[in-house]
């Protein structure tokens, strides 16, 4: 099939469609979406140079953790060149399945890696149905019949809170994003109840955080958290930044870590150990969870058939000066 069969489909032009291809601003937007949805029906896939097929787009959330998004691209490009792939990045905050099809399509895309989607989001399914090859990153659909490669945000959160519990703490406190945002903050809060309730432990909702922001201005919740009749004597952030967020403002109250209170975040960075005090922390392998995506994209190209592979990377506890064991008298 050519751009000339699209256009009759269509009833457009093929300049019509050749502009489209290009994203060329002058076409009407009913027009533009007509023929992008009779593209993705016919799996119509563009006459390109040979060696735009060796590029993997990487389909990348905004970059508000640096830190993160650092490590995990140095793992995939490393991992890419070694390939002999390009990579093309595609930065979007809410991607449309169909747009991202479209694209795959038009620039003679190979497979797509797509980071972190949101938790309600039916890309993985749609990249599926349109039989393009991808790997979802940083997230687990573990119900769908599609591939991802993630760390073991749930193992992982739990770990933190044994740890916590081993050392005499009871009651433990939890600030995390929004919840069903996404999933590894799902699986991080799921580790911290399920942690609790096999440990006897009550859940207590007055523990319980949600954050809009991971700047929030803490000193109202903190404060009145610590003047309950039963205080928390531990914390546990499910992200690196919350964590700094938390000990920025336990400092600004006067709250000592971890004399008063012992504290603990997801997320291990060079800057976690630069704190002070130093936190403990889940070590999460970003730079492996970059590589082996790549990689897993890389057999799936080569497969003579789909199979799905879901491949969880173990996290591990570091711990540092932030927490302490609770003497017996507490």
């Amino acid at each position: 099939m050519n751009i000339r069969e699209i256009a009759r489909l269509c009833g457009v032009s093929t300049s019509t469609v050749s502009r489209i291809l290009n994203n060329k601003p002058d076409v009407r937007p009913e027009t533009r979406e007509k023929v992008i949805g009779i593209m993705n029906q016919m799996a119509f896939r563009p006459t390109i140079a040979s060696h735009r097929h060796e590029t993997i787009g990487v389909v990348t959330p905004t970059v508000a953790h640096p830190e993160f998004m650092g490590e995990l691209m140095n793992g995939i490009m490393e991992a890419a060149y070694a390939l002999g792939k390009y990579l093309t990045l595609i930065p979007t905050h809410q991607p449309d399945a169909e747009d991202l099809t479209h694209f795959c399509r038009c620039n003679g895309l190979s497979g797509m890696l797509v980071i972190n989607p949101p938790l309600q989001s039916n890309l993985p399914q749609s990249l599926e149905e349109h039989k393009i090859p991808h790997v979802i990153v940083a997230a687990s659909f573990k119900d769908q019949e599609v591939t991802w490669v993630d760390v073991d945000n749930k193992g992982g959160s739990g770990e933190m809170i044994n740890h916590l519990l081993r050392g005499g703490h009871r009651r433990i406190a939890i600030f995390h994003h929004k919840r069903h945002a996404n999933q590894c903050e799902e699986d991080r809060i799921g580790g911290y109840i399920q942690s609790l309730q096999e440990h006897g432990v009550a859940l207590d909702p007055s523990l319980m955080h949600e954050m809009t922001m991971a700047d929030e201005d803490l000193t109202v919740p903190i404060r009145r958290m610590m003047q309950q009749d039963q205080p928390p004597t531990a914390v546990f952030c499910t992200t690196h930044r919350l964590t700094f967020n938390v000990l920025n403002h336990l400092k600004l109250l006067h709250i000592r870590v971890p004399e008063e209170i012992s504290l603990s975040g997801f997320g291990d960075y060079d800057v976690t150990a630069l704190m002070t005090p130093a936190l403990t922390s889940v070590y999460q392998p970003i730079y492996d969870m970059g590589k082996t995506s790549v990689h897993v994209l890389e057999q799936l190209l080569n497969a003579p058939e789909y199979k799905k592979q879901q491949i969880t990377l173990p996290t591990r506890v570091i711990v540092r000066h932030s927490t302490r064991t609770l003497s017996v008298t507490q």
